[in-house]
């Protein structure tokens, strides 16, 4: 009977290699599907390894049955083996990666971006950390930044808009969508020390896959994983934009202000004149 135990241990402990082999080979970017290819799953598949050695250490401890011993050393092997890979080929992505940003803040440069024609400026950064050059495009109303210069540019993009100047920029919204938008809600979100008014709006989707909010057709792909607001001047109250990026815009257009070492994308950096 104790044998027969010792073959089904065998097979659960071969199941949990394959299972940690494939969990961690997520980390060489292989695309797994979400269920069962979590942390939690490979914690789970080494905590069951770990059961199946102490398991096997009392049983050649009880038989004796020396002869079998290869099997369990070649699993243990596999698992210390894939575990070594692991480490060494994250420590040289780590070290590379560092490389890589320490070239690009060599010699990345922070330029400056002004439409005349639109009366609005910004800052970026002329490259990605791993050698693209970032390129800005003003095509009618609209700018838009990234790689390459397209209207799915991985950088966002900017439309600009001309308002009322008696109305804020939440009143002028509210004012324009609320009637065909009724369940769209525009939320002030603007710092009491910049120089621009902020307008974030719900991006939800209503029943029946409807928005709830106006599409002003610069937004980036997946809607849903974008992030869209609307900015103006404090002073210059005759225009606005609509801003369109993506949740993790594409590096190099967010540029390192090396005057006073701080972090700012290209859109924190519009400035209207």
């Amino acid at each position: 009977m104790i044998r027969i135990f010792f073959y089904i241990s065998l097979c659960i402990g071969i199941l949990s290699v394959l299972a940690m082999c494939y969990f961690q080979s997520a980390a060489y970017g292989i695309s797994h599907p979400q269920f069962f290819s979590g942390i939690q799953e490979l914690l789970l598949a080494f905590f069951i390894f770990g059961i199946m050695t102490v398991w096997w250490v009392i049983y050649f401890a009880i038989t004796k049955d020396w002869k079998q011993l290869w099997v369990p050393l070649i699993l243990i092997f596999i698992i210390v083996g894939a575990e070594v890979n692991f480490r060494i080929r994250a420590a040289i992505f780590e070290n590379n990666y560092q490389t890589s940003l320490d070239t690009w803040f060599a010699t990345t440069r922070l330029l400056n971006f002004e439409s005349k024609n639109l009366g609005i400026s910004f800052q970026y950064l002329s490259s990605t950390p791993f050698g693209g050059v970032v390129s800005v495009k003003e095509e009618g109303d609209t700018i838009f930044v990234g790689d390459t210069v397209s209207k799915t540019s991985d950088g966002g993009a900017i439309k600009v808009f001309s308002k009322d100047p008696s109305l804020t920029l939440l009143e002028y919204l509210n004012k324009k969508y609320k009637s065909n938008y009724p369940s769209c809600i525009f939320t002030d979100i603007s710092s009491s020390t910049s120089t621009n008014s902020m307008v974030d709006m719900d991006r939800e989707l209503g029943v029946g896959g409807d928005y709830l909010c106006p599409i002003i057709g610069i937004e980036v792909p997946h809607l849903a994983s974008s992030y869209n607001f609307f900015i103006s001047s404090k002073t210059h109250l005759d225009k606005y934009a609509f801003v369109s990026i993506p949740d993790d815009p594409v590096a190099g257009v967010q540029p390192k202000d090396r005057l006073d070492s701080g972090d700012k994308k290209w859109f924190q950096t519009i400035a209207f004149h």
